[in-house]
């Protein structure tokens, strides 16, 4: 091997390196567990309360327990999957076995579990949401931490993380339209059992797509997975070691936090969002579906200009920027739109759209600031940190569950009726002002986040010429 082929290697050029193929397979796999992710947090809260005939308050405990659980076991999750050693790799092998986990699961979870009283449909949503949870973990913590695998330069790694995004907007569509396709034209009428299993068949649907989306990843990313772990756990004391130096990662915890706090809106947009347009603004079926086609469009699209706005101006500052912009519109826009009208609601989808898809810029900053703990500690340790970036957002989610649950019966909704107009403005307020604060918090902590553009671009320097002394005994040609 000679002197450039080892720089090539330290520094991971995707143009010697990784093949634009591997970058586009790793991402793929997103495509499944999306679509599992907002058939959740579109339509399970709503199958629970109007179809099952859970109260809110319930299914909102219900299912913040189980995420709280799914959280917890992120980090742990994320070890495991650094101190593996297989044939496939440390990381592979868990996103094809829990695609399959995961595929079974989310077909109990959206099934009739038949009349039990509140306390047996509590129950059953409880357990087979954390059946659920424990599989998404499964394969979602081992397939974020690989992505620091793909490559080593920052740049390639928006784009990494930009197909990751991509194909995770292609999964947040059919998440999202595919209950609407089986509801419109398969299962029609007042039946609530043929809208039950509207939702059994899409969950069946999804199920197929996150077994192929996670076999190809697997297949796609078989040559960037067979490095050994860097290190051992041999008791509780090293786990709780391992974690309690990973909290004192400074960038790496303020972006944590940063990001968590705008998920908590985040996900409380996606909970309330057909609550919102069939409650509030009494939209049609087919509008209800368009509007949120649409936004997965604008999202998609608006991937790229981001990639290239990274490229020119570093993520930091623009990440600041467009959450800023997007707690504001969000505040400021959805209460005032007027009930009945498609069309200010589509204006406003379409600019919130745009700016979701800085998402992109704050995961890859993610995976930036471990390039710091490798240099302290000389292992990697990505798993772990990904572990706990998921444990965050699943906190996060927890959080709005809770809040949604609480807030719909504090405002006075009534599941399957029409609402009065004081319980549709707070759902507005909820939806708007709500939501918006929390992204507007979110934006103001990632301001404090120390690592920028120029100081990761020494500790990256640093950081080859310490992997290059423990690979000192590669023979240069």
């Amino acid at each position: 091997m000679n002197k450039l082929e080892i720089q090539q290697g330290l520094t991971g050029d995707s143009e010697h390196t990784v093949p634009r193929a591997t970058k586009i397979g790793y991402g793929v796999s997103e495509l499944g567990t999306m679509a599992c992710e907002m058939l959740l947090r579109l339509y399970l809260l709503i199958f629970y309360t109007d179809y099952i005939g859970l109260k809110p308050q319930l299914a909102g405990y219900a299912v913040a327990i189980a995420v709280i659980w799914d959280a917890v076991t992120d980090p742990v999750m994320g070890i495991i999957s650094d101190v593996t050693h297989s044939r496939w790799g440390r990381r592979r092998p868990y996103i094809l076995i829990g695609s399959l986990f995961l595929a079974f699961s989310i077909i109990i979870l959206f099934s009739d579990p038949g009349e039990t009283g509140q306390t047996g449909k509590f129950l059953y949503l409880l357990m087979a949401y954390i059946l659920v949870n424990t599989a998404m973990t499964v394969v979602t913590v081992p397939h974020f931490a690989l992505a620091r695998n793909v490559t080593f330069d920052p740049n390639e790694r928006v784009e990494v993380f930009g197909w990751r995004l991509f194909f995770g907007n292609i999964g947040f569509f059919a998440g999202t339209v595919l209950p609407g396709i089986f509801l419109l034209f398969y299962y029609t009428g007042p039946d609530v059992s043929n809208k039950i299993l509207a939702h059994h068949r899409a969950a069946q649907a999804l199920g197929v797509m996150i077994v192929a989306a996670s076999a190809t990843t697997f297949l796609a990313t078989k040559n960037i997975d067979k490095g050994r772990a860097s290190y051992t756990i041999s008791g509780p004391e090293d786990l709780f070691a391992f974690l309690r130096s990973a909290l004192q990662n400074k960038a790496f915890i303020t972006l944590f936090l940063a990001y968590s706090m705008a998920m908590v809106g985040i996900s409380l947009n996606s909970s309330l969002s057909l609550y919102f347009y069939r409650y509030r603004l009494a939209l049609p079926e087919k509008n209800i579906q368009f509007i949120l086609a649409a936004f997965v469009i604008i999202f998609s699209l608006s991937i790229a200009g981001w990639v290239f706005i990274a490229r020119k101006y570093g993520k930091k500052k623009p990440a600041i920027l467009a959450s800023f912009m997007l707690g504001l519109i969000l505040s400021f826009t959805y209460p005032f739109i007027p009930p009945g009208k498609t069309i200010p609601a589509l204006f406003c989808v379409l600019i919130t759209g745009s700016l979701v898809g800085s998402i992109t810029l704050i995961e890859s900053l993610a995976a930036d600031t471990i390039d710091l703990d490798e240099l302290l500690c000389g292992i990697n340790r990505e798993g772990l940190y990904f572990g706990f970036w998921k444990m965050g957002i699943k906190f996060s989610r927890a959080a709005a569950l809770i809040l949604t649950g609480h807030l719909l019966h504090a405002i006075g909704y009534i599941p399957n009726q029409v609402q009065s107009p004081g319980v549709g403005f707070n759902l507005a307020l909820i939806y708007g002002p709500g939501v918006g604060v929390f992204i507007l918090l979110g934006s103001l902590i990632l301001c404090f986040m120390p690592l920028t553009n120029e100081r990761h671009r020494r500790i990256q320097s640093l950081l080859i010429r310490k992997r290059a002394k423990r690979n000192k005994n590669v023979t240069v040609a």
